[in-house]
């Protein structure tokens, strides 16, 4: 193990801080790789070396320094990990004041390593998984290597999988994500609690996937007859991160799958799932949708032209488009629409004639309902409403 420049400058940092003494960190040549005097850095620290070699601190007294290359009075504290001498940290100072901190910086200088060292671990682990997952969705054919790197890593590939795609951005509007650096850091955020609620099986993998969206690979072997325990679980992580980061996230579910290179069916149809926008539900399971897939097929241009040739005509009356959305919403009756909106049946009546007349629909025949339906719904998608 060597000490990283910038571990060592934090290091000296973070001594300091309590020594207010000249501090320094050699690495396991002697070399001094960060200091509170910044002309140091790059000299040999022979008293360091020593403390190196035996692997016990070294004391170095004014009357020493002239006889050893590069040192100054006070101690240096081998750096140990896993019975390893590492490196050096040392104190510049009379030696009968810098001693008392000796055994408590060189617990801490060793805890820091350790957990900058785990860390770099554990990221490491995660962005193993990452490409991994990735690579698995969007190839066809796994080869034995890549069956096996997954085996490497931990990742069972022959258990029952889904993919879930996560969008904490689904109902947000644009200016919500224009600040780049504030992005990144929530999502880094969403990514940690993701995998602090997925922690307990040993076999969900969450993934970052770019503008705010998250891949879970979702082991099955539980939920594999029972999509209501999986929604459950979902809906409560949505509804955990619309209280902690006051996003409103939606999810979309791919179907099962028990054969490995069939995961990327599951992944397309997570992403056709969250795609359906307009759909009211915070988790969407790809199995659940029908209309929806054969709407969300249909062009932008096309729905634009929808739109407008439709219910164009009311757009600007907001009272009579709201009037038409809850109506749709509630299934074409007139009482609970009524009192959905706090009007009067006779004021509902109304609104649904202006409604007829102005876009030449009748909310009594089948097909104009359907025209009327499909134009609302390309409207909801483009205005994220509910």
């Amino acid at each position: 193990m060597e000490l990283l420049t910038g571990l060592a400058h934090r290091i000296v940092e973070e001594v300091t801080e309590i020594v207010r003494e000249e501090v320094i960190v050699v690495d396991h040549t002697g070399i001094i790789v960060a200091a509170s005097d910044k002309k140091r850095i790059g000299s040999f620290h022979e008293g360091a070396k020593i403390a190196i070699d035996t692997k016990q601190q070294y004391i170095i007294r004014r009357k020493d320094v002239p006889h050893l290359k590069g040192v100054k009075a006070g101690l240096n504290l081998p750096i140990m990990i896993a019975g390893s001498a590492v490196g050096v940290i040392g104190i510049t100072g009379e030696p009968s004041k810098v001693i008392q901190f000796g055994q408590l910086i060189q617990r801490m200088t060793e805890l820091i390593i350790k957990e900058a060292y785990s860390s770099e671990l554990l990221d490491s682990k995660h962005r193993g998984y990452e490409t991994f997952v990735y690579e698995w969705v969007n190839i066809q054919d796994l080869d034995y290597e890549f069956k096996e790197r997954g085996e490497i890593l931990g990742i069972r590939i022959k258990q029952p999988r889904c993919c879930v795609l996560i969008d904490i951005y689904a109902h947000s509007v644009d200016s919500e994500k224009e600040d780049e650096a504030k992005v990144g850091t929530l999502d880094q955020a969403v990514t940690d609690y993701l995998r602090s609620c997925f922690s307990d099986a040993s076999q969900d993998f969450v993934v970052p996937w770019g503008a705010g969206r998250f891949m879970i690979l979702k082991d099955m072997t539980q939920f594999e007859k029972d999509d209501s325990a999986l929604n459950r679980e979902l809906m409560e992580v949505n509804a955990q991160i619309e209280r902690q980061f006051y996003l409103r996230p939606q999810a979309g579910v791919g179907t099962t799958v028990t054969i490995p290179e069939e995961l990327r069916r599951s992944y397309q149809e997570a992403k056709r799932a969250i795609s359906a926008k307009a759909h009211p539900e915070s988790v969407v399971f790809y199995s659940s949708l029908s209309l929806e897939l054969a709407l969300a097929e249909i062009s932008t241009m096309t729905r634009e032209r929808v739109v407008e040739k439709v219910i164009g005509p009311i757009l600007n009356e907001k009272d009579l488009l709201e009037t038409l959305v809850v109506f749709l919403k509630q299934n074409l009756k007139l009482k609970p629409t009524a009192e959905v909106l706090h009007i009067h049946i006779n004021t509902l009546h109304y609104r649904l004639k202006r409604v007829g007349e102005l876009t030449g629909k009748s909310v009594k025949d089948t097909e104009d309902i359907v025209s009327l339906y499909m134009a609302v719904h390309f409207y909801k998608g483009w205005h994220n409403e509910e």
